[in-house]
């Protein structure tokens, strides 16, 4: 089982947002949306890595599991 995408959440203006980061390290991920906080980025960050695992399976067929 491949371990999901790590992501940081980060305080933007009047508020937070994340990103998620890759295994080089670098952020891939920079969302447009801005949350009232450091906790409900995190939550919004876990349902867009899941949403990404998803269709990544979708793709993959699942080889990686």
């Amino acid at each position: 089982m491949s371990v999901p995408a790590p992501f940081e959440v980060v305080p933007v203006d009047g508020g937070f947002s994340w990103r998620l980061i890759g295994s080089c390290g670098r952020a891939l991920v920079y969302p447009q949306e801005t949350y009232p906080s450091d906790f409900a980025a995190a939550d919004a960050a876990k349902v867009a890595r899941a949403d990404l695992h998803a269709r990544a399976l979708l793709i993959d067929g699942g080889a990686h599991l």
